[in-house]
């Protein structure tokens, strides 16, 4: 009787220790680590704005190019006719069509500030 025991402690240590290795081996993550806060866009591009140190005139233009490129970037994710490949072309191309914009109304300070955030996000 005590050996029958023994052998399902046993058991049960093995099937224990062998389900903990393959939730780990999946990629499970333990509920109990705190991941770091991610800021958000938002908050993120109001600090660059401000960082830029822009006239009222010049907030006013850079709202624009911004509305304007979130237009096109919404209507790019919504066309299901273009493959992820086009869409992300599509994409780099608003991106750039903003940057130009951005470029006809910043000073080049500006322009290099605007810069110095597009490397650190690339």
């Amino acid at each position: 009787m005590i050996k029958r025991i023994i052998f399902f402690c046993v058991l049960t240590l093995i099937f224990t220790g062998t389900y903990a290795q393959k939730n780990n081996q999946s990629g499970a993550v333990n509920d109990t680590v705190a991941k770091p806060a991610k800021p958000k866009k938002n908050e993120s591009g109001n600090n660059k704005r401000a960082e830029l140190n822009l006239t009222p005139e010049q907030e006013e233009q850079f709202k624009a190019a911004a509305q304007r490129r979130r237009t096109s970037t919404q209507a790019i994710e919504a066309d299901t006719t273009m493959s992820s490949q086009q869409k992300k072309h599509k994409q780099k191309l608003a991106r750039e069509t903003f940057i130009n914009e951005l470029n006809t109304f910043l000073t080049p300070e500006q322009i290099e500030k605007v810069k110095a955030f597009r490397r650190k996000e690339d």
